[in-house]
């Protein structure tokens, strides 16, 4: 089956029961692999022009992964995913007693879900709102994250946590003690590495390149 997409690179695969709905605000790069039975939706169409969904070059989605977008998620490269998990940058709105969540929409998001490059997500993890995860990081299986994670961490559990952190000093992933030692060494065990450079997907202006499923 061919599908009309924002914006295509060369050697994108997507597997057989893929399900795109919103095809026309999602962008992929070159070599982006998307696994069987997995989810991309615009789950609400937002007015600005644009992507909403980048897939950045090399990134990797596996299988049974659903990833909804109502204003901006963005993959860097070389992003790997575990099966299962779970990408959305907006919940259901909840707060008004006596209604239905089922009626009440969406909440609103003018943020941007952020997965940097070189990244790896557990399965079944699950990442909501305006979130960065860092470049290099690992998310473990099942954690929940809903604020940042830094550069070079790995964090998991429910809400997620750093546990480990990258320290040049000692050109090794320390034990992360607290979140003061985190912030020390994030501020002071990174300064003889070279500034991460974070890959931005470069958006076409144009749009309507065909991909095929299956």
């Amino acid at each position: 089956m061919n599908l009309t997409v924002f914006s295509a690179g060369a050697n994108v695969r997507l597997s057989p029961g893929v399900e795109i709905t919103g095809s026309h605000r999602i962008a992929l790069e070159d070599d982006v692999f998307i696994g069987r039975d997995a989810q991309v939706m615009i789950a609400r169409d937002r007015p600005e022009p644009g992507a909403m969904i980048v897939f950045g070059r090399g990134t990797s989605i596996n299988r049974r992964a659903l990833i909804a977008a109502v204003n901006e998620i963005v993959f860097g490269q070389y992003v790997l995913t575990a099966p299962g998990i779970y990408v959305a940058d907006a919940s259901h709105e909840y707060r008004e007693v006596g209604i239905p969540v089922t009626m009440q929409g969406l909440q609103e998001s003018t943020g941007r879900l952020e997965v940097g490059s070189h990244s790896w997500i557990g399965m079944n993890a699950a990442l909501i709102g305006n979130i960065r995860i860092g470049i290099g990081s690992v998310i473990g299986s099942n954690a929940v994250v809903n604020r940042s994670i830094p550069d070079y961490c790995v964090a998991v559990g429910q809400p997620a946590r750093v546990i480990r952190a990258y320290d040049s000093r000692t050109r090794d992933w320390v034990r992360v003690e607290s979140e003061e030692h985190l912030q020390e060494v994030v501020t002071n065990g990174r300064a003889e590495m070279s500034r991460p450079q974070q890959h931005v997907p470069k958006i076409p202006i144009y749009a309507g390149p065909t991909v095929t499923i299956g």
